[in-house]
């Protein structure tokens, strides 16, 4: 069984948040992928966190499966009409995405930060279409900055 590690003393439970994700250990994913039934490539690829490890984790377990739990980071809500277009119901959806990444520019929308009680998912850019156009360009812009040995993050929090 996997030993999930607990809340700090005065932390209380608020119920389930859309920021949330379990951090495995190595030993932990073996595990997984054998009751999953599912190699572990597939799952890498449908869990953005899969690799990664906290170090909590990786202190002194000696082969022991071990979760930690873990809030936070760029998780964004995911643009609801686009989920729908994939899978054909119009279902919440989360996304691992860098904040330069969350324009929806199919449907003009500004996908905010999944966290723990945001009642919305998105803002309407329909109004400003200077920041669908920005998001359209991004990439060539992130590219111009790595090869001026500036890391994208940079140029948009200057933007």
């Amino acid at each position: 069984m996997l030993a999930v590690a607990q809340l700090s003393a005065g932390a209380r439970w608020r119920g389930a948040r859309a920021d949330a994700e379990v951090l495995l250990n190595a030993a932990g994913r073996q595990l997984l992928t054998g009751l999953c039934g599912v190699e572990e490539d597939v799952l890498a690829r449908a869990l953005p966190s899969w690799g990664q490890e906290d170090a909590k984790l990786s202190a002194g377990q000696n082969g022991v499966p071990a979760a930690a739990w873990r809030t936070g980071g760029t998780v964004a809500f995911g643009c609801r009409l686009c989920t729908a277009r994939r899978t054909g119901q119009e279902l919440r959806t989360v996304r691992y995405a860098p904040r330069w990444e969350r324009a929806c520019v199919r449907h003009g929308r500004w996908l905010l930060d999944a966290d723990a009680h945001q009642p919305l998912e998105h803002l309407n850019l329909r109004g400003l279409p200077e920041v669908v156009a920005a998001q359209r360009r991004w990439a060539k812009v992130a590219r111009r900055a790595v090869r001026a040995g500036v890391k994208p993050e940079r140029v948009f929090a200057l933007a």
